[in-house]
């Protein structure tokens, strides 16, 4: 981590007063690196994904441009995927101390009609079991969801290290009797998926 920067203070001539001496500028944040590995599905093809790390390295917002899945037909299922590996390295002096997730999710639902969310996630290496969600839509007031997952098992992760996120999503929208249409998807703006890290010095 960069050493704190401070500012000279600027003197001014004065007869009366001096000028107050500037503050010191805070230290700079740790900065979280984190970079996609691959994607790949029919939830995410190509040019489909970005990873955006946030002001604060405390959180990477995964971008999913066509992440969704939709039926209109009586007994039809439309199943989308994405399988992905996110690599996300420590700051110098620092290593992970945990990781949540987060899911935005729209569901559109026709009386009589389901969707349906699935996620599990490992960290590469852990001798921890990974974790794993399941949720379905068949409330047609639902309209925004969003779900946290504060159990995502523990990253191994040496001072500075880099640590591996596997995970695999996938969703599916079921039309109901009379061709009730039933849409699901995963927010493409401003959340999506989400990552959540904090750190502890080392």
């Amino acid at each position: 981590m960069k050493p704190a920067i401070l500012l000279a203070p600027l003197v001014v001539a004065s007869v009366t007063a001096a000028a107050p001496a500037a503050a010191a500028t805070e230290p700079p944040l740790p900065y979280l690196k984190a970079a996609l590995e691959t994607y790949t599905g029919t939830g995410c093809p190509n040019k489909t994904v970005k990873a955006l790390v946030n002001k604060d390295s405390t959180l990477v917002t995964l971008k999913f441009v066509q992440f969704y899945a939709e039926s209109a037909t009586t007994g039809e299922t439309d199943t989308k995927s994405c399988d992905l590996r996110l690599s996300m390295t420590a700051p110098p002096g620092y290593q992970f101390a945990s990781v949540q997730a987060a899911y935005t999710l729209f569901p559109t639902i026709m009386a009589g009609a389901h969707t349906s969310f699935d996620a599990t996630y490992q960290f590469e290496g852990s001798a921890e079991p990974g974790g794993t969600f399941h949720q379905v839509y068949a409330n047609p007031a639902e309209s925004r969801v969003r779900h946290r997952l504060e159990d995502v098992a523990q990253p191994i992760s040496s001072c500075g290290g880099t640590v591996t996120l596997v995970s695999h999503q996938e969703i599916s929208a079921t039309a109901g009797p009379r061709n009730a249409a039933a849409i699901i998807e995963l927010e493409s703006t401003d959340h999506g998926a989400e990552v959540g890290v904090s750190f502890t010095r080392c």
